[in-house]
């Protein structure tokens, strides 16, 4: 079958590094918390704000409690929505992908992150459609935002191929027939892409 639709994940594939990681590692010194308790209370409750559940105010008060911390709300907004820097090479693959197929980002993330991501490299740019978890009130790995993402791509599974830093994320999209790439950097992906004949 070919290939007409290739799907990215942002964070750890467009954006470098896993945000709960780098986060904690840039707030350890301003809340005296060891870098691996931030992290920890961040994912504790990540899940709800990517999908919409959690506010940004009451995701970040409950991960102070958590952390029996206080810290102003507004320069943890800022830590967190500038956290990572841009993966160019990816970024310029895709710009060169899109010429010849339909690319879609399908990304667990959260509002504010997104807007300020987007009003600083213009994602919704970059890509012919935009999967965003806090909109579908799904996230990844939940089946749902897998068969969102088929359905706005207009492709059959086995036309798509699903592009991810995390194993686990591409499990869903492997049971429903998808070609995946585990992420582990460009010339590798590049190489990947390549042999299930990709071009660009």
């Amino acid at each position: 079958m070919v290939i007409k639709t290739i799907m990215f994940d942002w964070g750890g594939v467009c954006a470098k590094g896993k945000l709960g990681q780098v986060l904690g590692k840039q707030l350890s010194p301003k809340l005296k918390r060891h870098h691996k308790t931030i992290t920890s209370a961040y994912l504790k409750y990540c899940w709800d704000y990517q999908i919409g559940k959690l506010s940004a105010k009451k995701f970040w008060m409950k991960v102070q409690e958590e952390l029996n911390t206080n810290h102003d709300h507004d320069k943890l907004v800022k830590h967190h929505v500038t956290a990572r820097k841009l993966n160019k090479g990816v970024v310029e693959l895709i710009g060169k992908l899109r010429q010849n197929y339909n690319v879609i980002l399908v990304t667990n993330t959260y509002k504010e992150y997104y807007e300020h991501s987007n009003k600083k490299y213009g994602i919704d740019k970059m890509f012919d459609d935009i999967i965003l978890s806090y909109k579908v009130k799904s996230r990844k790995p939940e089946l749902r935002m897998y068969k969102e993402a088929l359905k706005r791509s207009k492709c059959k599974a086995n036309e798509c191929v699903f592009i991810e830093d995390k194993d686990k994320h591409l499990v869903p999209a492997r049971k429903l027939g998808m070609k995946t790439i585990l992420y582990k950097n460009q010339k590798d992906l590049k190489n990947r892409l390549k042999r299930i004949g990709i071009k660009w």
